[in-house]
């Protein structure tokens, strides 16, 4: 999220507001959670640095001119989210400009605001960065090494592997996401690989009598659609 200081307090509106756009427009896009995180990065980072180029309060993503005289935060704000989103799901662009008019008109601001134009080029700045990420090509069959040996992964029934090359698309800040993956999982004749999955298969049972309720609603909230 971005936070601003009072010097634009109403900005935090703007930005909840076109944060709920933002999440309704990935729903109906039927996003899954993985390339929902990546359509809001892009929406909220894009928000952060057209708001803070005028602003100066925090250090912007992307190299952008540090002096906008006369800007808007909030047309700022509402423009970089409302290209951000366009530009990641064309087919609602209606409803997304319509919400841009709406959000506009209700804060006063005027087309002419040069805060709109800020907006909309770091956005367009923005996603120019991330179109060759490698997020498009992170879904295709894949097939585990090993597979049908114990402790080896191996599809259920015909639902294919997740997003398998999702490990490879770009970072945002970090250099290489391999410097932060933990060490690969306990030996497959150790006391702790044991352990852990006789803790999984009794948790995780559908009528398991050590489950918490609170484990349950974890389970639910993490299965859950965006």
């Amino acid at each position: 999220g971005l936070h601003v200081t009072s010097a634009s307090a109403r900005t935090d509106d703007a930005v909840m507001e076109w944060n709920q756009i933002a999440l309704g427009a990935t729903v109906t896009a039927t996003q899954g959670p993985v390339p929902q995180i990546r359509s809001m990065a892009i929406v909220h980072v894009a928000m952060h640095d057209a708001v803070n180029t005028i602003t100066r309060d925090y250090t912007t993503y992307l190299h952008v001119p540090r002096f906008v005289w006369g800007a808007s935060v909030d047309a700022a704000a509402i423009a970089a989210a409302h290209t951000a989103l366009v530009g990641l799901f064309p087919s609602q662009a209606q409803a997304l400009n319509d919400a841009r008019a709406k959000s506009l008109a209700a804060r006063g601001i005027k087309n002419w605001d040069p805060g709109i134009r800020l907006g909309e080029a770091i956005a367009t700045s923005l996603l120019q960065r991330r179109a060759n990420d490698g997020s498009a090509q992170a879904q295709f069959p894949y097939a585990a090494p090993g597979a049908g040996t114990p402790g080896v992964w191996t599809p259920m029934g015909t639902q294919q592997a997740l997003l398998p090359g999702w490990g490879k698309v770009t970072p945002w800040s970090i250099h290489k996401a391999s410097h932060f993956r933990p060490d690969g999982p306990p030996s497959l004749t150790s006391r702790r690989y044991m352990r852990d999955y006789n803790e999984v298969k009794d948790i995780g049972s559908l009528t398991s009598a050590t489950r918490t309720p609170e484990e349950t609603e974890i389970a639910r909230f993490w299965l859950a659609p965006p």
